[in-house]
């Protein structure tokens, strides 16, 4: 008992967990215990069993732990990872498929049952034997209880990706010289394999090179999926990995027209129409999918036109005017909840403090969920790049607020998307509200005066909220103790900002050098700490906010 109880300590160090979590994870709660099962359709039909450690149980934490550790030690070493391209870093399908761009044959090839492959025979004997790791029996069996479900390494496990890449690095260096021979480039991405060469005598002698290549894998206890092989030459569509790679990197035909399909239906009939295996998936989630297809089909157009500026939204391809439309919908047109888009950066921070200290005062703004965890019911605008790109939305500033309302309607030479998307839709339904919040300056020439003369918009002195157009709202600070001007910070008790000290330092609104900190480290204290601040004066705006979320506007 003293060797295994020493092996755990040893292991426990390893991952960087407490052993007494390791040891109830391995002898008390049960490994197959803590794992899930479910099943997801394949493409090319048939179901993939994915078997994953659930997500309250320790065994993620652990794995995750341990894959780091992994990775970390396969990183320092000197194993040649040019060949795998499947779960490393800064590597992707892309990269993959960039070494096979523009040659006269691609061949791709399939490992069958790649993940069962690795059993925990294997796993072990790779631990306990590999001069990197220097595991002893006993500690390389923990390691692989660790890993492996059902004596295999399953797919779904946070350490799979890693062990299998660890594992097969071997197999990779001896197909590497295999294609050498045969003078072509391999590159692996999980179980799949693709060669490629502009070698015209190819075709001559690919039954030759495929024997070969089978018996390494035979040897190496893997098998070869027949149904999976496919050759194509330069004059027909050469696939790597769902990528096109004929002349330039593109997303497949097939897959363009099908996700402008989706967004076409989304846009009429505010539904999505995904392929019969995900025809379960929830609202949320197929909206998530669609914007993942987009993503992926926007890496090609910067990838083959990287001259493209900043003023890009001005000149944009059909591909990516759909893209723009969809970005459009899902956060101004038809949010799936009630939009907030600040000032400044630091605007929200305030808010989501202020809400999650007075959570039981604004149920429809926030609630606490069945895991006792804060879950906004509105959703606070993220500004990415992909919104500066494609609805000129900058990261920072209150000219997006303009940019916004000219999105809405045509002003500035904006394209008016609101306009082309009502076009499209097949029937009026409710939306959710899209509010913008001002700092309320409208004495001096500061952003909120700015754009109410741009909008040709007017508010009178009390009034805090108008109807800009549509469902776009504009809510401002609400004015207190007779000021004429307000900024967010002046919501707060004056003698607490004043008496705050961080690192030494006290609130300055102005300056950021000397003995003084700045905005930013205030509202990242407050969000932090939100527990010990006073919110009262918050109460009027959230007040308004609440009303606003609440109401629908049909189109």
């Amino acid at each position: 008992m003293g060797i295994y109880k020493n092996a755990r300590k040893s292991i426990a160090d390893f991952i960087g967990c407490d052993v007494r979590t390791l040891t109830n994870i391995l002898y008390k709660e049960g490994l197959e215990n803590n794992y899930i099962e479910f099943e997801i359709p394949k493409k090319s039909g048939g179901v993939r069993k994915i078997s994953a450690p659930s997500k309250k149980s320790s065994l993620k934490m652990i794995q995750k732990k341990l894959s780091d550790r992994l990775y970390n030690v396969y990183y320092k070493t000197d194993v040649k990872r040019k060949v795998s391209h499947g779960y490393e870093k800064e590597k992707s399908i892309i990269t993959n498929a960039r070494c096979h761009r523009n040659k006269r044959y691609v061949l791709n090839v399939d490992i069958k049952d790649f993940f069962d492959s690795f059993h925990f025979g294997r796993v072990r004997g790779f631990f306990s034997k590999n001069k990197n790791f220097n595991f002893t029996e006993k500690e390389a069996t923990i390691i692989a209880q660790l890993v492996c479900y059902k004596g295999a390494l399953p797919q779904g496990a946070p350490t799979s990706p890693i062990v299998t890449n660890l594992l097969f690095n071997i197999v990779d260096m001896r197909i590497v010289k295999l294609a050498r021979k045969y003078k072509l480039t391999y590159t692996r991405y999980a179980d799949d394999m693709s060669f490629s060469t502009n070698s015209k005598e190819f075709p001559d002698k690919i039954n030759n090179f495929i024997e070969e290549l089978k018996r390494i894998l035979n040897r190496s206890g893997f098998s070869f999926n027949e149904k999976k092989t496919r050759i194509d030459c330069y004059s027909l569509r050469q696939c790597v990995t769902g990528v096109t790679v004929n002349k330039k990197l593109n997303a497949s035909k097939e897959f363009i027209k099908n996700t402008r399909a989706m967004a076409h239906n989304l846009f009429v009939n505010n539904e999505i129409s995904f392929p019969a295996e995900d025809k379960e998936l929830s609202k949320e989630s197929k909206l998530r999918k669609l914007s993942g297809r987009f993503a992926f089909i926007n890496q090609f157009d910067k990838l083959n036109d990287e001259s493209k500026n900043n003023k890009k939204i001005f000149r944009l391809n059909s591909r990516e005017k759909q893209y723009q439309q969809f970005l459009f919908y899902t956060n101004f047109f038809s949010p799936d909840k009630p939009v907030i888009v600040t000032e400044g950066k630091t605007d929200k921070k305030h808010l989501k403090a202020a809400l999650k200290k007075m959570y039981l005062n604004y149920p429809n703004l926030i609630v606490k969920n069945d895991e006792n965890k804060f879950e906004f019911k509105v959703k606070f605008l993220k500004r990415t790049p992909t919104l500066s790109r494609f609805l000129d939305i900058s990261t920072d500033g209150a000219d997006t607020m303009l940019n916004i309302w000219n999105m809405y309607t045509g002003g500035r030479q904006y394209p008016n998307l609101f306009k082309k998307l009502k076009q499209k839709r097949n029937k009026a339904l409710s939306n959710n509200p899209v509010v913008l919040i001002f700092d309320n300056e409208q004495v001096s020439d500061k952003p909120l005066k700015k754009f109410l003369n741009k909008c040709q918009k007017n508010m009178r002195v009390k009034e805090t909220s108008i109807n800009l157009t549509q469902n776009l709202y504009l809510q401002t600070i609400p004015l207190t103790h007779g000021n004429t001007e307000m900024e967010i910070e002046d919501l707060y008790l004056e003698e607490e900002i004043n008496r705050l000290q961080i690192g030494g330092k006290n609130f300055s609104r102005h300056s950021t050098e000397g003995d003084v900190f700045g905005k930013e480290i205030l509202a990242d204290y407050v969000y932090n700490n939100y527990k010990q601040f006073n919110f009262d004066g918050f109460k009027p705006l959230l007040e308004e906010l609440n009303k606003l979320v609440t109401n629908k506007i049909e189109y």
